[in-house]
């Protein structure tokens, strides 16, 4: 493997290592959320879920549409949704 694929795959793996990060992939595989809706789930902050949600989209793993006043997240990332996928059913 080359070392471009592997510092990419590592840099997901870092990011997804951040057990909230983690959670909310894994929230995100089942289905697109808002803020709200995760905050709910994981019971934390809005604030803390937004900065989380921030990271994951800058690194191009969620994505991200507004609805009127809400904006819904989903998983993007092919590699980190089978990663979670292969985590998750284990």
């Amino acid at each position: 493997m080359k070392e471009r694929r592997c510092r990419k795959i590592a840099r997901r793996l870092q990011l997804l290592s951040h057990p909230v990060r983690l959670r909310i992939v894994t929230e995100l595989r089942k289905k697109e959320a808002c803020v709200s809706e995760l905050q709910a789930v994981l019971d934390r902050p809005q604030p803390y879920i937004s900065q989380q949600l921030c990271v994951l989209r800058q690194a191009g793993i969620v994505a991200c549409r507004k609805e009127g006043q809400f904006v819904y997240y989903r998983l993007v990332d092919p590699f980190v949704e089978q990663l979670v996928d292969d985590i998750v059913i284990q």
